[in-house]
């Protein structure tokens, strides 16, 4: 089996499961498959040359998403219908929009374009699971079963790659064949539990949203207490093995939140046991000489505060510093309307790929209108998990969490924007955000039929 046939196979694994759980929960087909194909994370092949041009199931989804979630509109929570315009103008709309006016290489306008895109797939889908119909109630814990599963399943394409049964890392291939430059060096640790065909990064949010998952408070307590430490432990390993820096700095801050909160008691044990798990890791790292055959370098030198961590935050910072440099020289980047932008390595434009920082990126790329429009509409959404009382108090609180530590993943790599290599969280994140802003409903009598009434927004829905 190659490669790209190991990744297939294994993200057919992770997306059939979450299908079946789905429809456990009395999601419908459609509901059901849309968040499967979320979970499909292995690219399908290459456009064009490099790893950059990779397609997914989910680019052939987003006009099915769109038409369902239009379908649906009149469904949807208004204040869904703000977040998700909002989101989509700054992250994906402007982009593009001032790529018209400064690109000059073909590339830096197919990137905007690219990731525009995929954001209105993502914001589909956040539109269509908001507005699941209240007459037929979901099962949450079936869904949450089915997310540990998709975390399983990477840990078993982890261990596969480890013992070197399959190989599922597709962008490493990609590259081997594309660059005559590459080098894949023996017991590489950086690449050696890099699977499914996903980024590192993306890899790492996938740990956050199983450590997010396993502290979010359930006042029904359907989820049960073995299900919250699978999801735990699969998590931490799940971050430490990919060496993903950003998403252990981000799952540190909402554990010692959930600790320090007044949570559910199940939610601040499993926090508890979390934290002593990645206490434990740590210890290993230090204290262990079989830490070197584990853990990738990155994560170890962070810990140590040594080596490659700090070059690659040094890197950040001088992308972050001549950001901040350029938009001194060029204020007109702050109106949105920009006619040049400086060039990096010598060669490349500026564009979504360079600024590691989703926040500066869309400062940079649409002006003060779009990080403005961008950071109400983040507000806006943190009032529906944090302000409101919605029908799926689970789904909710678990959003909340995963809302509050993809924040902290944007500061260093991804949150709403797909671009190139973040399809497949932001796509999920968009699922579980929609589904934790279901309005709240409460039947009530209106002459001799029956309706379910939006306690938010006080619209009806007919109740057959």
């Amino acid at each position: 089996m190659n490669t790209w046939q190991a990744a297939w196979v294994l993200s057919s694994l992770m997306a059939g499961g979450i299908f079946f759980f789905s429809k456990k929960s009395r999601l419908t087909f459609i509901e059901s498959l849309l968040l499967a194909i979320a979970w499909f994370p292995a690219p399908l092949f290459y456009a064009v040359k490099g790893s950059n041009s990779v397609v997914y199931l989910f680019d052939f989804a987003v006009p099915f998403a769109l038409y369902f979630a239009i379908e649906r509109w009149k469904f949807v929570p208004q204040n869904i219908r703000v977040v998700s315009g909002l989101l989509f103008f700054s992250a994906g709309f402007m982009p593009v929009f001032t790529a018209i006016g400064y690109a000059t290489q073909q590339v830096t306008f197919l990137l905007a374009l690219i990731n525009m895109y995929r954001l209105i797939g993502a914001m589909s889908l956040l539109v269509y699971f908001s507005a699941i119909r209240p007459n037929r109630p979901i099962k949450q814990t079936w869904i949450m079963t089915g997310f540990v599963w998709g975390c399983l399943v990477i840990i078993l394409a982890m261990f596969l790659q480890g013992q070197e049964y399959v190989n599922s890392n597709v962008l490493e291939a990609i590259r081997a064949v594309t660059d005559p430059n590459y080098i894949r060096y023996e017991n590489d640790l950086n690449q050696k539990f890099i699977v499914l065909g996903m980024f590192r990064g993306s890899l790492g949010i996938l740990g956050g949203l199983a450590v997010a998952l396993s502290i979010t408070k359930n006042p029904k307590a359907e989820f049960p207490p073995f299900l919250r430490l699978i999801s735990g432990i699969s998590g931490i390993l799940i971050i430490f093995l990919t060496g993903s820096k950003t998403a252990l700095v981000s799952v540190v801050f909402i554990v010692l939140l959930v600790i320090l909160s007044r949570g559910s008691f199940s939610s601040r044990i499993t926090a508890l046991v979390v934290s002593l798990i990645t206490a434990g890791a740590v210890f290993f790292v230090f204290t262990s000489s079989d830490a070197f055959k584990y853990i990738p370098v990155g994560m170890r030198d962070i810990i140590t505060s040594k080596g490659s961590s700090a070059e690659t935050l040094d890197s950040r910072i001088i992308r972050y510093i001549e950001s901040f440099k350029t938009l001194n020289e060029h204020p007109e980047i702050l109106t949105g309307f920009i006619s040049e932008l400086p060039f990096y390595s010598g060669t490349r434009e500026l564009n979504l790929s360079y600024f590691h920082n989703e926040y500066l990126s869309i400062l940079m790329l649409g002006g003060i209108w779009s990080i403005t429009t961008y950071v109400v509409g983040l507000w806006k959404m943190g009032q529906l998990f944090f302000f409101q009382k919605n029908q799926y108090l689970g789904f909710q609180n678990f959003a909340g969490l995963l809302f509050i530590e993809s924040i902290v993943q944007g500061l260093s790599v991804a949150h709403l924007q797909p671009a190139l290599l973040f399809v497949t969280p932001v796509a999920i994140s968009c699922c579980i955000y929609g589904f934790g802003s279901i309005p709240e409903y409460k039947q009530v009598k209106i002459a001799d039929d029956r309706a379910l009434v939006n306690t938010r927004e006080k619209s009806k829905f007919k109740f057959n």
